[in-house]
């Protein structure tokens, strides 16, 4: 008689095959499921990393972007504060206008000045000037006057078309025939304008 039978041989077989899906189970339930686990973790966790990441580069190029305009605003600034004078005289207005109206061809008739006035740490210094030319003439002139190496603003201005050249005489206003020349070419321009000052011992900054 075999020391084994054949229904102890079954039995074992199942025992084993019992063994091997209880061992099965127990792998996953204390293996793999806990590996899942942490690797979902891990993944929610780079994703976390990579929003974090991705916030801070934004906020980098924010920064390097505003220290950029920064930078720009500065020299803006400078570049500002080098056209306002510590000069307060009006002759080098003046000397300005007269080279401008020669460059240009208008005819500057009246510059006069008002009182300077204190805005903020500089001086606004206000005057009008009355020009008369050719479109062309008075134009560039406009044009020249915001190329100054001083801040010139305009604070208001009063045009006029067909005026005379100031100082015409009446022979100049002739034509060979007799006649009145046709001078509706010509046009007068007044413009109330400001420039600015440092005052003496600040450096208006």
């Amino acid at each position: 008689m075999p020391l084994i039978s054949e229904r102890s041989r079954k039995q074992v077989r199942l025992l084993l095959l019992l063994l091997v899906v209880l061992g099965a189970g127990a792998l996953y339930t204390y293996v793999f499921v806990p590996q899942a686990e942490r690797l979902d973790r891990a993944k929610a966790d780079l994703q976390d990393a990579e929003m974090q990441l991705q916030m801070s580069l934004a906020k980098l190029a924010r920064a390097n972007q505003a220290q950029i305009d920064l930078e720009d605003a500065v020299l803006r600034l400078d570049a500002a504060y080098a056209r306002i004078p510590e000069d307060t005289r009006t002759s080098y207005v003046l000397r300005d206008l007269e080279e401008l109206a020669e460059k240009t061809g208008a005819v500057v008739s009246n510059v006069s000045f008002a009182d300077a006035k204190t805005v903020g740490r500089f001086l606004e210094i206000p005057f009008s000037v009355n020009l008369t030319g050719t479109f062309d003439g008075v134009t560039r002139f406009v044009d020249e006057l915001a190329r100054l190496t001083r801040i010139v603003t305009v604070r208001s201005y009063r045009l006029a078309s067909g005026v005379s050249l100031p100082g015409a005489s009446s022979d100049e206003d002739e034509a060979g025939d007799g006649s009145l020349r046709d001078d509706t070419n010509y046009i007068n321009l007044v413009l109330d304008l400001s420039t600015y000052a440092r005052p003496k011992g600040g450096d208006g900054r």
